[in-house]
């Protein structure tokens, strides 16, 4: 007959099998820019980390129609949430997209605050992939989704822009409010490498004055046609035009964030 003791024992067993296996690389998103740009980013990079020979899968943690699954016509697709709720297996809420690698949403409406949620994306985190992607937003108080995601990389997206440069310092001392002092990485979109790198040092140098935090910039992304033609064209650019300028960039920062 098993007891209440066993349960417990069980449960707890289960616990800590998943928080010592070898977790994927957890990377979550996070964009002062227009929800258009801050989709093209996460399709291209998770393509091209799909390149580097890993298994990637890419998760929308946003509510409403800014996340990701917009992107991919899949707003109305079973959900991690759903899955958690129906008793299913996480497995459940996994899709493959016409980009070759697969997706995922977490939330069926407003963020869901309970352990089943969390213990399942732990599980995926342990078995579904090699690296997550998560188009994530903190909330008002700086906080992720997920406590997991707060522990992962943090990428944060920009333009070389002084509106842009503002949202993302602003962001940074956030998430610097609810996380301490942890280092950011950034990405520069629409930008050659000269101007990325004096946009970077300038909020690298503010961010360590002001907050204490270290910043490392990944990459930049050139404002490149060929961009826009391959999302016309419905593919990742590594795909439709791997020789261009941008799909260069993509990789450097694919294999950048995997080396790191």
């Amino acid at each position: 007959m098993t007891t209440s003791t066993d349960l417990r024992h069980d449960q707890a067993e289960g616990l800590r099998r998943i928080f010592s296996e070898p977790r994927s690389r957890l990377i979550t998103l996070v964009s002062t820019l227009p929800a258009s740009e801050k989709d093209s980013m996460l399709v291209n990079l998770t393509a091209s980390l799909s390149r580097t020979g890993n298994d990637v899968l890419l998760v929308d943690a946003r509510t409403g129609n800014t996340g990701i699954a917009t992107h991919f016509w899949r707003a109305s697709a079973l959900t991690l949430e759903d899955a958690v709720t129906q008793g299913a297996s996480p497995d459940k809420a996994r899709q493959r997209v016409r980009d070759g690698f697969d997706f995922m949403r977490l939330f069926s409406g407003s963020p869901l605050k309970e352990p089943k949620l969390a213990y399942a994306f732990n599980s995926i985190q342990n078995e579904a992939a090699q690296v997550i992607l998560v188009d994530g937003e903190p909330d008002t108080d700086g906080a992720l989704p997920l406590k997991t995601m707060e522990e992962g990389m943090l990428l944060l997206q920009l333009a070389a822009t002084a509106e842009s440069i503002t949202s993302a310092y602003s962001l940074i001392k956030r998430l610097h409010m609810q996380l301490g002092r942890r280092q950011f990485d950034i990405v520069v979109s629409n930008a050659d490498e000269t101007k990325a790198d004096v946009v970077s040092k300038n909020l690298a140098t503010a961010a360590k004055r002001h907050l204490a935090v270290a910043l490392n910039c990944v990459g930049s992304i050139p404002n490149d046609p060929h961009l826009k033609q391959a999302t016309r064209l419905g593919k990742a650019i590594t795909d439709a035009f791997p020789l261009a300028e941008a799909s260069l960039a993509y990789k450097r920062i694919a294999i950048q964030l995997i080396s790191n």
